[in-house]
């Protein structure tokens, strides 16, 4: 009955990292599950339309990958702080910044491309 019991509940989807514990007889068993990530992934063109970034972003760790389409290149971001919209920056200085359906893809302080969200 209680291994039955522990087939059942470790059958069931969890959405949250979390342990369980069942016990049958004198022995235990441990069972952990991860959650899934959670990813948004969106599609960008820049003003003169040769340009397309496709950004992939994971809220749960605070990243985005971004790929440059027309170059092949791709950056690995993190959060970076924004005074408004969200940014994200690489470790070689390059920043993608999106508000309201807008983006700036640049380094340092120079903008190198800006663009429209599309669908």
């Amino acid at each position: 009955m209680a291994l039955a019991a522990a087939v059942a509940l470790s059958s069931c989807a969890k959405k949250e990292s979390e342990s369980m514990t069942t016990e049958t007889g004198s022995a235990s068993v441990t069972e952990t599950q991860a959650a899934p990530a959670t990813t948004n992934e969106m599609a960008y063109q820049s003003e003169d339309g040769r340009t397309r970034f496709h950004a992939v972003y994971n809220p749960d760790q605070g990243t985005a990958r971004v790929t440059n389409e027309a170059e092949g290149k791709t950056y690995e971001m993190q959060t970076a702080q924004s005074a408004s919209g969200a940014k994200f920056t690489d470790k070689e200085g390059y920043f993608f910044w999106t508000h309201q359906g807008e983006f700036e893809f640049g380094k340092g302080e120079e903008t190198l491309v800006k663009g429209r969200e599309i669908h």
